[in-house]
């Protein structure tokens, strides 16, 4: 999917999103999908960020799951990311994992002028972590939800699936959108 701009000051947005959605086990994608349900082996999702400011974010995640599975297991990915639960109980988890995260990000003094030109590249002019953590201090789930809603809630979303297409009920797959059969010969040069 295909978001807007990235600017520095979304990076702390951007994080706490992350975790919240997908980034482990904490996150709604593999909480949802695999440990309630198991309907897949594994599942996440996020934001990514470009190296520069000003260039287009996308978000992108991924499940393992049996072909037989398919439909159940995108159903669900489909409805968190169309509808994100809200479940603010999980900030102060959150809040704590983000604040120790971003303390613990520090590179190492021989990796620190590469991580210095990054920044720089993404517009900070200092380290962001301590900006982060003010604004993590702070974060309510309200702020992280208006950022759900102005960045990715209602964006058009492509799903590409990689599997045994006589597994799944194509009929079910066409509620998610248009469908395209690719063979591999036109995805993969020889």
């Amino acid at each position: 999917m295909n978001l807007d701009k990235y600017n520095h000051s979304k990076e702390a947005y951007i994080d706490a999103f992350n975790q919240y959605f997908g980034r482990d086990f904490f996150g709604l994608t593999m909480q949802e999908i695999r440990e309630y349900r198991s309907y897949a082996n594994g599942a996440w999702g996020g934001i990514k960020i470009q190296k520069y400011e000003n260039r287009n974010m996308y978000f992108g995640g991924e499940m393992q799951t049996q072909a037989d599975k398919t439909i159940d297991a995108l159903g669900i990915y489909d409805s968190l990311l169309t509808q994100i639960p809200k479940k603010p109980e999980r900030m102060n988890t959150l809040k704590q994992y983000l604040a120790l995260s971003a303390i613990s990000e520090r590179p190492d003094f021989r990796r620190l002028p590469v991580k210095i030109k990054l920044w720089e590249t993404r517009g900070f002019k200092k380290d962001p972590a301590k900006a982060k953590n003010s604004f993590y201090n702070n974060m309510k789930f309200d702020n992280l939800y208006k950022f759900y809603t102005s960045e990715i809630k209602g964006k058009p979303v492509v799903y590409i699936i990689t599997s045994n297409i006589k597994k799944i009920d194509k009929q079910k797959l066409s509620k998610y959108g248009e469908l395209k059969e690719l063979k591999i010969k036109d995805i993969i040069r020889k």
